[in-house]
């Protein structure tokens, strides 16, 4: 794994943060990231889940559809068990596909584990 470590004499310019936001470290998630990352690299059948990145480029019709929010000026965090929209799409979407209602309050979009875990 990667230390990270700064040092107490900053370059002349350099950015030198406070001696208390360099005792919070690295996060563990990116611990793990560089940890399964440097196994893949070595050759070893992994598939990096630390930081929740796909191991794949974002397919053609995800980025079209990012593009078309962009140009909505869909460009702002949401509230944080999803927008009404997001969630509306889900709910249609397990009624049609698997013939599951859910209540939109009983739905909930967020940017990862750690929005989510932490909110309710």
């Amino acid at each position: 794994m990667t230390q990270v470590t700064t040092t107490d004499t900053p370059a002349e310019g350099a950015f030198a943060p406070a001696q208390r936001v360099r005792a919070i470290g690295v996060s563990e998630i990116l611990r793990i990231t560089d940890h399964a990352n440097a196994l893949k690299r070595a050759g070893r059948p992994v598939i990096v889940l630390g930081a929740g990145e796909p191991d794949f480029d974002t397919p053609q019709n995800v980025r079209d559809a990012a593009v078309r929010a962009i140009g909505r000026g869909d460009t702002r965090y949401t509230v944080l068990d999803g927008s009404p929209a997001m969630k509306a799409a889900v709910q249609l979407k397990f009624r049609r596909d698997n013939a599951l209602e859910f209540a939109l309050d009983e739905i909930s979009v967020s940017a990862g584990a750690s929005r989510s875990s932490s909110t309710r």
